[in-house]
């Protein structure tokens, strides 16, 4: 039996009919099971943990890549598949994980293609695209054998999925890419990236002169340095279209 657990954003009538249509899709496709709609008197990550009950075999999200974020903070440890059903503007990492939005999504979680996938960990927070910084003089310690110092210039994204120049990390690889980059405004318009060093690790600390720079990672959470990064790999088994880009 399926989990179903459907983010507070959706609660947004302009989604009602394409919720009704996901729904009534899954009964079609025999994957039916127990649907919770999150509120805002209702707590992410108490009501997915509800589906780690043995009675459900598969746990499924319904939401952006934020959503996605959220669950895998929830589910630390969780050795059941995970699923999403894309809807919304923010589906970069859904994306990238072959999944379309909305109710074609629905015919990747009944194929139940898994796939195990690394997933970095911040501090105590745990990602699938990537973490990044700028506007500070960063250092980058990696793996205990050398540091990297970077301008106030200087951008850095440390990726397990996700890629600056709209490429895609390898997130199976046991390694965190970080690329190291600068941003200048073309001419005509729009932004040239320039890569200046790209290097992988298993672990990193992020450090810089000031005592608490900023650090985002995936669901827009701000971590303060020094930050401490590590990849975990095969730790999430991760329902995945075919035409996922790693």
């Amino acid at each position: 039996m399926h989990f179903y657990l459907f983010d507070s954003f959706l609660s947004d009538p302009k989604y009602k009919k394409i919720l009704t249509e996901i729904e009534n899709r899954t009964l079609d496709l025999d994957i039916g099971g127990r649907i919770v709609h999150l509120t805002a008197l209702r707590d992410f990550k108490t009501s997915l943990q509800t589906g780690l009950q043995d009675k459900y075999t598969t746990l499924v999200v319904v939401g952006d890549d934020k959503t996605l974020n959220k669950a895998i903070n929830a589910l630390s440890g969780c050795d059941k598949p995970l699923g999403i059903i894309p809807i919304g503007e923010n589906l970069k990492t859904c994306k990238a994980m072959g999944i379309p939005e909305g109710i074609e999504a629905i015919d990747i979680v009944a194929n139940r293609l898994i796939e195990k996938i690394d997933l970095g960990l911040a501090n105590k927070n745990y990602f699938i695209s990537s973490v990044s910084g700028e506007g500070h003089d960063f250092s980058i310690e990696c793996d205990d054998q050398y540091s990297v110092e970077l301008s106030k210039e200087q951008k850095f994204s440390v990726c397990n999925l996700s890629h600056v120049d709209k490429q895609i990390s390898n997130p199976c690889d046991g390694l965190l890419e970080t690329i190291i980059y600068t941003e200048k405004k073309k001419f005509f318009g729009g932004i040239k990236i320039t890569p200046d060093s790209h290097f992988q690790n298993k672990k990193l600390v992020i450090k810089s002169r000031e005592k608490s720079a900023p650090i985002v990672i995936d669901n827009g959470e701000i971590l303060k340095t020094p930050v401490s990064l590590e990849i975990l790999p095969k730790k999430l088994k991760l329902i995945v279209g075919r035409g996922r880009k790693f």
